[in-house]
Formats: C-alpha cells, sequence, structure tokens
C-alpha cells in the first residue's frame, strides 16, 4: 500500500492530465472529439495501475505549469491535512467532455451566368483543394458523331452531354439550339437537333449549390432536302432543230454540287429521229442529296415555212397618188437554210390589166404606168411547198385638172361673147378632175375659189381677160383664160345682131377696169396657154376703131 504523500502525488499527477487533455480536446477536430475523452481515461487508467507517476506537458522542476496557447491554466492545489482519506473513484472532469464548437460553413457561391466567365472569390489559405475547384461549375462536354467532309449532316443529330461531378454533385445540364433553351436533370443528357439549316448550340451544368460553369458553343449544319430541278418547256421539237433544254438545278441550304443531264448533244436535245424522246436528270447537294428526274419530248417532221416577201416601191406621197409611173420590186426570202426559193409571180387590176413571173428566182420587177388605183397581187413558192401571198395599192394621177366655162355664151362661134357697158355680168365656170380630184377651182389671184362664178368687169369698154386655175389632189395644177368684149349700149336689135348686147342679169356687180373698145373672141382653154384668135382680134378691134373715128368726123 501507498503512503498518503504518494497517494497525494498520483491524485494530482491525475489531475494535471486530465486537464492536460481536456485543453487538448478543445483543438482537437470535430470528427475525433468524441474519442478524447475515453483516449484520456484509458492512459491515466494503465499509468495509476503501474504505480507510475505521470508528468503532463508544460510541468517543471521548480513544480510550477507552463501554459500553451489555448490551454487553460491549473488552478494551485493548496497541500491537504495529514489524515488519510478514504479512496474515491477517479472521475474525468466535466471540461474532458466538452464538445468543441463546429467548424463555420463556408457561404455558397452565386452561379454564374450562362455564356460568361464565372467570377470565384479568392480562396483562403485554409479551404480544402477540393471546395476551391468546385467554384467554377461542373465542366460539361459535348459529344457528338463526326460531321461529313461538307461540313452537312443528312439528319437530325443527336449531341451527348456529359458534365464532371466537382465535389459538390450535378443538379442539371442545360442546352439552348437557336434560342431555345432546354434544362435536364443529371449529368449524362442527349439531346437531338432537328431542323434544316445552321444551328447554334450553347449549354453549360450546374451543381447542388447553384453554381453553373461558363456556357459553351458549338455550331452544327443540317440538310436532309434534295436539290429541285426544271427544264424549258419543250413538248415537240422539229426534226433537226436544235433546242437547248434550259436545266436548272437549286437548293436551299447546303448548295447544287451537281447538276447534269444524260443525253444532251452539245446541250442541245437530240432531233435526228422521229419519235418520242426521254432525258435522263440528276443533281446533288453538298449535303449529299440527289435528285432523279426524266424529261419526255417528241421529235416531229418541221411544218412547211412560207417564204418571206418583200414589196418595194417609192414612198407614197402625202396626198396617196403618185403623178407618174412607179417602179416596183417584189423579192422573197426563205427562214429555213435547207429550202430554197422556186417561183415569184405577180398580177394586176385596174386601168390595164398585166401579170409577169420568174423561175428560180428571189425577185422580180415591174412598172406600172397608167392613171388611176391599181390593184396588185404578187406571191412566192419554195421547194418545200410553203407559198406566201400579198396585196398592194397603187394610185397614179399623171393629168391636169380641166376648167370649163359655161357663161356668158358668144353669139357667133369662134369670137368672144360681149357684154354691154355697165352691165352686171358673171363668169361661170367648173373644173374636172378623172383620177385624184378637184383640190382647188378658182380666180388665179388671188386664189380664191368663187364656187363657179365670177362677177366680170364692165365699167369700161374693151376686151378683157379673167384667169381660172384649178389643183388636183395629186398636186397637178392648170389654168385657163377667159376673154369678153365690153361694147357701148346700141339702139334696138335682136339678140346676135349689129349693134345689140345682152341684157344685163338683175342684181350683177361689175368688177375690174379696161379701157380696150374692141372685141376678141374667147374659148375655154386648159393649162396655161392663151387662145389662137387673141391676135386676130386685136387686129379688128384697131381696124373698127379708125371706121368709127372716119365715120363721125365732121366737115370742114
Amino acid at each position: 500500500m501507498k503512503s498518503v504523500p504518494q497517494r497525494r502525488s498520483t491524485a494530482r499527477t491525475i489531475r494535471r492530465a486530465v486537464a492536460a487533455t481536456a485543453a487538448a480536446a478543445a483543438v482537437i477536430p470535430l470528427s475525433l472529439g468524441s474519442i478524447a475523452p475515453a483516449l484520456a481515461a484509458e492512459a491515466l487508467s494503465a499509468t495509476a495501475a503501474a504505480g507510475e507517476s505521470v508528468t503532463a506537458p508544460g510541468d517543471v522542476a521548480d513544480g510550477t505549469t507552463q501554459v500553451e496557447p489555448g490551454v487553460m491554466p491549473e488552478p494551485t492545489v493548496s497541500p491537504e491535512p495529514e489524515a488519510v482519506p478514504a479512496p474515491e473513484p477517479i472521475e474525468v472532469p466535466p471540461a474532458a467532455q466538452a464538445v468543441p464548437e463546429p467548424a463555420a460553413t463556408p457561404e455558397p457561391v452565386p452561379a454564374p451566368t450562362p455564356g460568361a466567365s464565372a467570377e470565384v472569390a479568392p480562396a483562403s489559405s485554409d479551404a480544402s483543394p477540393q471546395l476551391a475547384a468546385a467554384a467554377d461549375g461542373p465542366p460539361v462536354t459535348a459529344n457528338l458523331s463526326r460531321p461529313p467532309a461538307s461540313g452537312w449532316y443528312q439528319t437530325r443529330q443527336p449531341i451527348r452531354f456529359v458534365a464532371e461531378d466537382a465535389g459538390r454533385g450535378v443538379r442539371s445540364v442545360t442546352v439552348v439550339i437557336d434560342g431555345t433553351a432546354t434544362e435536364r436533370a443529371g449529368n449524362d443528357v442527349t439531346i437531338y437537333v432537328d431542323g434544316n439549316g445552321t444551328h447554334t448550340v450553347e449549354y453549360w451544368a450546374t451543381d447542388l449549390d447553384g453554381v453553373s460553369s461558363a456556357a459553351k458553343t458549338l455550331s452544327m449544319s443540317i440538310d436532309g432536302t434534295a436539290p429541285r430541278i426544271s427544264t424549258a418547256a419543250h413538248p415537240v421539237v422539229a426534226l433537226g432543230d436544235k433546242v437547248a433544254l434550259g436545266l436548272e438545278c437549286w437548293d436551299q441550304h447546303s448548295g447544287v454540287q451537281a447538276c447534269d443531264a444524260d443525253g444532251l448533244v452539245d446541250g442541245f436535245l437530240p432531233s435526228d429521229e422521229l419519235g418520242e424522246h426521254t432525258i435522263g436528270l440528276y443533281a446533288r447537294d453538298r449535303a449529299g442529296n440527289e435528285t432523279f428526274e426524266t424529261v419526255s419530248y417528241t421529235v416531229e417532221a418541221p411544218p412547211v415555212r412560207a417564204p418571206e416577201l418583200q414589196f418595194n416601191i417609192a414612198p407614197v406621197p402625202a396626198s396617196g397618188w403618185y403623178q407618174g409611173p412607179v417602179s416596183i420590186i417584189v423579192s422573197a426570202s426563205v427562214s429555213d437554210p435547207s429550202d430554197r426559193i422556186t417561183g415569184v409571180h405577180w398580177w394586176s387590176r385596174g386601168p390595164v390589166s398585166s401579170n409577169g413571173d420568174v423561175a428560180d428566182e428571189s425577185g422580180i420587177a415591174f412598172t406600172v404606168e397608167d392613171d388611176g388605183v391599181t390593184q396588185i397581187t404578187y406571191t412566192a413558192t419554195t421547194a418545200k411547198g410553203g407559198s406566201a401571198r400579198g396585196e398592194a395599192t397603187v394610185r397614179i394621177d399623171s393629168q391636169r385638172p380641166e376648167i370649163r366655162f359655161t357663161e356668158p355664151r358668144s353669139a357667133q362661134p369662134g369670137k368672144a361673147p360681149k357684154v354691154t357697158l355697165g352691165e352686171a355680168a358673171e363668169l361661170g365656170f367648173e373644173c374636172t378632175d378623172a383620177h385624184s380630184g378637184v383640190d382647188f377651182c378658182g380666180e388665179e389671184l388671188p386664189l380664191l375659189a368663187s364656187g363657179g362664178t365670177l362677177g366680170l368687169d364692165t365699167t369700161s369698154l374693151g376686151t378683157k381677160s379673167v384667169v381660172i386655175e384649178a389643183a388636183d389632189i395629186a398636186g397637178n395644177r392648170a389654168k385657163a383664160t377667159f376673154e369678153y368684149e365690153v361694147v357701148a349700149p346700141a339702139n334696138g336689135g335682136s339678140d346676135g345682131g349689129a349693134g345689140e348686147h345682152p341684157k344685163p342679169r338683175p342684181g350683177a356687180t361689175p368688177t375690174g377696169t379696161g379701157t380696150a373698145a374692141s372685141y376678141t373672141g374667147a374659148l375655154a382653154v386648159t393649162g396655161s396657154s392663151w387662145a389662137p384668135l387673141g391676135a386676130v382680134g386685136v387686129a379688128l378691134v384697131a381696124v373698127g376703131g379708125a371706121l368709127a373715128m372716119l365715120r363721125i368726123r365732121p366737115k370742114e
């Protein structure tokens, strides 16, 4: 049995060991805190059983205790009385059972905005490396089949998105296709991309704490539609004709890579054989989609082509009438190089009917000379049986219009009519044209149409004249001169006798002036020539005047 001092030393040693154990337990991690009291008690029991003294860390030779950081100092124990107390059971101080406070939980990092780089606050020096790596969100990998060499898929394509667990668990994967977002739970998601055209795919993952990874983007193109083919419409082709097919191909997405027709001859439809023919058409786009079609047409014997006719004549005057003979050339030509002109023929109907033709020549010349309206018909024929027909109208007026005087009438044929001095007398006349028609009929100066009558000048004695002019529509012009004699009034007598004069017409007004006292006969004259009796009339006037002067001279 131990002595009392030994028991006291042992008790003091136990208290110090328990205090040191409790202080050490205060800094042990939470995961070891629950087993620290048991280990301390087991160590103390073993030491006591062995009868050895236990020196707590920090004890020194002088009996003082060195306080370690974070350990409360042991209170000083006063000496106990010498009496030996009864043995007491060893108990673990309450301080040894205290549980340390749990470590503070780090605040969750906000999830980054999809498509932007995640910004993470710098981790503290005591943070674990695993938590620092998870601050950017779970990384995602997109897996899809290798695109064709053209870069275009022909069908819808699956994309598998796999997110890696960064330590806090993957909540979902988000995929945005052409602006439409889809979120799927889990870390392994498959999404199908469908529809023709080029698509933009954006994706990211989010962990259980709401932290998202930076968005990634990929692009892919799909063309599942075959190209289209069109041709010009050629249901019937003439034998031997060169007709282009007019092939066109187009594709809305990947574009046309090949466009061809099987059986063309230098780009033209075969036309050397009569009957039904078929041409194969082929198109392929860059994605590999193909189109096969056929086009059918019929080769027929070419129709007979009529020759082309040309009627060559001098320009028609504004009046529509030529003033003389007209030269005409009729020519023909063929549009079929394998054909030829075999003959040209013409005939006319009008003042004079005539005709003419040539064989194996392409033209013929003739002249229309007769005044009037002539209808001309002309034709041409070809070696293959083609024919053409044409018609034309030619109007010719080469004659001047005619002028005829109607009154006053002469009492003696071939002599100018006589009118009485101061008598109201009128000239009656008319103009005619056999072809184009009268355009003007009246006094020469001024050119005034007078409706077929013109007042005569009877204010003075003598022979007087009036010029009448006429023009037809074709432009031919004519003039005629009317001569008459103004005589003094006579007493008694009958019409036509010497000294007899026609009676004045009621309402007539004499015009013009004149002093000649002789009379000359006048006839209607066409053109601009004078009447041949004019000279004889002048001589008669002179003789008559001399006789009158001798008859009235007084006797000496």
